[in-house]
């Protein structure tokens, strides 16, 4: 699912409608990417996506793609994702699935990723 405002006309564009036709296709080798950034731009607080979390959507949940809002940068950067809270959550459901970090760096490095983001990221 991508919000509107970053591909406008995208066809996925409501991430309950793309979970419900997974869900509908009912195939094990199909799943859904929870993609947080898109979630979040789309105005769904930290509440709703913990909330999508539950037992009904893990089983399709496949992948989670994370980046912090507005400017898809390190989930531990100033923005309007509490990421600690979510990623607790996550484990406190048993997410077992994969989780990608699809960001551009708020500061240039070297590294692919920051040693804060890593220090970050090492709590959970």
């Amino acid at each position: 699912t991508i919000s509107p405002g970053a591909i406008p006309g995208y066809f996925l564009n409501n991430p309950r409608e793309t979970l419900n036709l997974v869900a509908d296709i009912a195939c094990d080798n199909i799943g859904f990417q929870f993609d947080v950034f898109h979630f979040s731009m789309l105005g769904e607080s930290d509440d709703q996506i913990a909330t999508f979390f539950n037992e009904a959507n893990l089983k399709h949940i496949k992948h989670v793609q994370v980046a912090q809002t507005p400017k898809r940068n390190e989930v531990n950067a100033e923005g309007g994702v509490d990421y600690r809270r979510i990623f607790k959550h996550m484990i406190s459901k048993n997410y077992s699935g994969f989780v990608g970090l699809e960001y551009k760096p708020a500061e240039l490095s070297d590294m692919p990723c920051s040693k804060a983001t890593l220090q970050f990221l090492s709590e959970f």
